[in-house]
């Protein structure tokens, strides 16, 4: 149901690109789907491995159709922005492979997509560090395109900085060479020149 709605936007509207968001699984599933598993295994004995293999095969099904009835328009998604817990060293919060079923480094490795836009909406420093996880989230993408994503929205929040934050992401990125930009969340932070970043943006950054 899902790839044929987006196959149907592909199809009938002059778009450049189709892109979802993170939520696949909702968090804290238990045997909802019990019966399901058990009448279409698809020669899986672990209930995860088959929950992370429905995902999969829907991010492919998307990317195929989508080759398939415009192939210059780009598929991509943005997963929350830690892979596993400890993964890469250091970096501590929830893990999405196992708490959403979402395995975005099989979808790279599968080249089911075009690129890839993981939620990196933190700073630098502390137990989501944005030095650790973009590195390492740069060296999976496997041919395709990685556009880290920037938490411009949360631009003033105590935990996160002003938007000076946002710029030393920016300019960390073009040192890295494996970024080929970044998707700033949302547009209204943008337009709405959220402590001062479209300044930034225009005046420096993207002058």
């Amino acid at each position: 149901y899902v790839s044929g709605v987006i196959a149907d936007v592909v199809r009938r509207y002059d778009i450049d690109g189709a892109h979802i968001d993170d939520y696949f699984y909702v968090e804290g599933i238990t045997t909802q789907d019990a019966n399901t598993f058990f009448t279409e295994p698809r020669g899986f004995s672990s209930l995860a491995d088959w929950r992370r293999d429905n995902v999969n095969l829907l991010i492919k099904q998307i990317y195929d159709s989508t080759r398939a009835i415009k192939p210059w328009v780009k598929w991509g998604v943005s997963p929350r922005g830690i892979w596993r817990n400890g993964v890469p060293p250091g970096i501590i919060g929830n893990d999405n492979y196992n708490s959403i079923y979402c395995d975005a480094v099989a979808w790279l490795q599968a080249r089911s997509l075009d690129y890839i836009a993981p939620q990196l909406y933190w700073r630098f420093g502390g137990n989501q560090d944005y030095g650790l996880l973009q590195p390492w989230w740069s060296s999976q993408r496997n041919g395709r395109h990685f556009y880290p994503g920037l938490a411009t929205y949360r631009i003033g929040e105590t935990a996160f900085g002003q938007a000076t934050e946002i710029a030393r992401q920016i300019r960390f990125n073009r040192t890295t060479g494996n970024t080929q930009g970044a998707i700033q969340f949302t547009a209204n932070n943008i337009t709405g020149n959220r402590g001062g970043i479209t300044d930034s943006l225009q005046q420096d950054l993207f002058r």
